[in-house]
C-alpha cells in the first residue's frame, strides 16, 4: 500500500513540475512576443489593408491597448514554443509507453507542430475572406467602426481555432498507432464525427456560419486523410506483429 501512494504522488510530483516547466516555457515565449508585438500586430492588421471597404479601428477604454498587447504576446509564446510544450507532454506519459510506443516522440512533435502551423497559415490566409464577408452586410450609409480589442479577439480565436483543430490527423494516428481505437471503429463513428468537428467549430470559431463552415470543411478532409494513414499504420502493424509471432513459432 505504502508503495502504492509513493508511487502515486511521484506521479503527481512529476505532473506539477511538468506543468511548471511548460508554463515557464510560455512565460519565456511571452516575453519574447512582447517584443515582437510591432511586426506581429502588422500581420493581423494586413487583411484590412486589403478590404473592399475601410474598416476603422477604436479604443474605448484605457486598458484596451495594453490588454490586447498582452493577449497577443502570449498568442506568439505558445506558437513559437509549441515543439517545447509537445516535448514537455510527450516526456511525461512516456514512461508509461512500450519502447517501440517512445519513439513515436519525434514524429507527434514534428507533426504536431506541422499541422498546427498548418492551420494557422490557413486560417490567415481566409481571415480577409471572412472579413470582407461580413463587412459586405453593413449597409451603404453605415460606417463599419470596430473595437480595437473586438477584431484582435476575433482573430485570435480563428487562427488559434484553427491551429488546435488541425490537430486531428495527429492525435487519430496517435490513438490508432497505440492501438487505442481502430479505424473502423472511426469510421462507424464518421457521422457523430461530423456533428461533433461542426459542434467544435461553432464554439471555437467567432460566431458567424462563415467561419464555422471555413473550418468544418478541412477538417472533414483530415479526418478521411486520418483514416487513409490510420489504415496503413494498421496494416504495418499487423505485418510486425507476424512477422514477430513467425520468429517466435520458428524451430530452434
Amino acid at each position: 500500500m505504502q508503495s502504492d501512494a509513493m508511487s502515486l504522488f511521484d506521479h503527481l510530483e512529476e505532473l506539477r513540475w511538468t506543468i511548471f516547466k511548460m508554463l515557464g516555457l510560455l512565460v519565456v515565449g511571452s516575453i519574447a512576443g512582447w517584443y515582437f508585438y510591432d511586426p506581429t500586430f502588422e500581420i493581423l492588421m494586413s487583411p484590412l489593408y486589403t478590404m473592399d471597404r475601410q474598416v476603422k479601428l477604436i479604443t474605448v477604454a484605457p486598458l484596451d491597448a495594453f490588454v490586447n498587447k498582452m493577449t497577443l504576446s502570449v498568442l506568439f509564446g505558445f506558437c513559437a514554443t509549441l515543439p517545447g510544450q509537445l516535448f514537455f507532454i510527450w516526456n511525461f506519459v512516456s514512461p508509461g509507453l512500450r519502447d517501440s510506443e517512445r519513439r513515436l516522440g519525434l514524429g507527434v512533435i514534428t507533426a504536431g507542430t506541422f499541422f498546427f502551423c498548418l492551420g494557422v497559415m490557413f486560417a490567415y490566409v481566409m481571415l480577409g475572406f471572412i472579413i470582407n464577408f461580413l463587412v459586405s452586410f453593413t449597409p451603404p450609409n453605415v460606417e463599419p467602426i470596430w473595437h480595437f480589442n473586438k477584431y484582435l479577439g476575433f482573430a485570435f480565436r480563428l487562427l488559434f481555432a484553427f491551429g488546435v483543430l488541425f490537430e486531428l490527423p495527429v492525435v487519430i494516428v496517435l490513438l490508432v498507432t497505440l492501438e487505442l481505437v481502430s479505424t473502423a471503429t472511426l469510421s462507424k463513428l464518421r457521422p457523430y464525427m461530423i456533428v461533433g468537428i461542426l459542434v467544435a467549430a461553432g464554439i471555437l470559431t467567432p460566431p458567424d456560419v462563415t467561419s464555422q463552415v471555413i473550418l468544418a470543411v478541412p477538417l472533414f478532409i483530415l479526418f478521411e486523410f486520418s483514416l487513409i494513414i490510420g489504415r496503413v499504420q494498421e496494416r504495418r502493424i499487423a505485418s510486425r506483429r507476424k512477422a514477430a509471432d513467425g520468429i517466435e513459432d520458428a524451430p530452434t
